[in-house]
């Protein structure tokens, strides 16, 4: 079943209507933010790109949103994504290891400013969907 459907049986049809909304709102915005800073890192790291006129979230979603289309349903996609989630995964645990000497798990409780909740809000909406992308 669907999300909506599974709105819909819970909450009723108003219930699903505003959840689709949400969910397109989320989504939506997550689209927009990888796009802009795809772009970004394609331009610093290819600075000739920004020569061609066009807005770099652009080329970034051509080229990459290309990449997808013309290997869609072979093994050349799933050999790329394969080897972008290891990278990420390499990433992750080299990240864990170079903290985990500074980690003091006493300040989890000694330590708490409530005032700050704000700058984690988006990060923490974040975490909500970032398994759907």
């Amino acid at each position: 079943t669907s999300l909506q459907s599974m709105a819909a049986q819970t909450i009723g049809p108003v219930g699903a209507a505003v959840s689709s909304f949400s969910f397109v709102v989320v989504h939506f915005g997550l689209l927009v933010a990888y796009l802009s800073r795809g772009g970004e890192l394609l331009a610093a790291a290819f600075p000739e790109v920004l020569a061609t006129g066009l807005p770099a979230p652009a080329i970034f979603a051509a080229v990459f949103g290309g990449l997808v289309f013309l290997t869609k349903g072979s093994d050349t996609l799933e050999v790329a994504n394969n080897a972008f989630a290891s990278v990420l995964l390499v990433s992750f645990v080299a990240l864990v290891l170079l903290a985990a000497p500074s980690f003091e798990p006493g300040r989890l409780f000694e330590v708490a400013n409530w005032g700050q909740t704000t700058n984690i809000a988006p990060t923490l909406l974040l975490s909500l969907v970032f398994h759907n992308v």
